[in-house]
C-alpha cells in the first residue's frame, strides 16, 4: 500500500460519509486485522480514550449517537457482533458483509 493509495482510500470513505471520523477508519482497520474485542482495541490505540473506541465501534455498527440534543443517525454497518466466545460480557467484532467488501475492494485497489 502506498500513501497515495491510503489518501484515496481514506477521500473515498470521506466523501461517503463526512461525518466519520478518521479513528473510526483506524478501528475499522483494526478489526480487519483481527482485533475482536474493546480491550485489545484500546491496548492497540494507545492515547485513544476508551469512550472514543466505544462511539466508532457503535458508529461503524450502524448504531445512532446522541449530539447536541438530536439523534445523529449512522448509516454504515460494516461491523457485526457477538457475545465473545473467551471473555465473560464482552462483544466479539468482525467485518459485515459491507465491511468486507469496502476492505476488499480496497485491498483490490478498486477504490
Amino acid at each position: 500500500m502506498t500513501p497515495i493509495s491510503l489518501a484515496d482510500w481514506l477521500a473515498a470513505i470521506r466523501t461517503a460519509q463526512p461525518t466519520l471520523p478518521l479513528v473510526a477508519v483506524e478501528v475499522l482497520l483494526r478489526v480487519a486485522d483481527g482485533i475482536d474485542c474493546t480491550r485489545d482495541m484500546a491496548e492497540a490505540m494507545p492515547g485513544v480514550h476508551r469512550t472514543t473506541i466505544d462511539r466508532a465501534l457503535a458508529q461503524l455498527r450502524g448504531r445512532s449517537r446522541w449530539d447536541q440534543g438530536h439523534w445523529i443517525e449512522s448509516p454504515l454497518q460494516l461491523l457485526q457482533t457477538r457475545p465473545h466466545p473467551h471473555i465473560a460480557g464482552a462483544l466479539h467484532y468482525s467485518l459485515s458483509p459491507n465491511g468486507r467488501d469496502l476492505v476488499r475492494a480496497f485491498n483490490s485497489g478498486e477504490l
